[in-house]
């Protein structure tokens, strides 16, 4: 079968993120009052918030922040009783009518 011409062909593959080098030199500029780290692309993180240290030796580290979960066995140390009731919940606030009565006014 002849080669189309028009066909589309596919991407070739990216190496996986194992075979890039270890350090990546990139730039830091300005963000409103922040410093920014311009990041690679091919280095993009998988989450969207991160950890970031200054170590001992006066290098910073950037690590992707796990998300946060609930304790294993948090919600099943709830036990809801027989007894249990709602508290009583406070009545509307007469001051409300008169607060929002010139948002539906008609003789605007």
């Amino acid at each position: 079968m002849p080669n189309n011409p028009h066909k589309k062909r596919k991407p070739a593959k990216r190496a996986s993120r194992v075979s890039e080098p270890a350090v990546v030199e990139t730039t830091v500029f300005r963000s409103g009052n922040s410093d920014a780290v311009r990041l690679p692309k091919r280095l993009g993180l998988l989450g969207k918030k991160v950890r970031v240290r200054r170590l001992e030796d006066g290098n910073v580290m950037i690590e992707i922040a796990p998300k946060r979960k609930w304790p294993p066995g948090f919600f099943e140390s709830f036990r809801i009783t027989g007894d249990f009731e709602l508290p009583p919940r406070p009545g509307p606030d007469p001051r409300d009518d008169e607060r929002v009565a010139h948002l539906f006014d008609e003789d605007k």
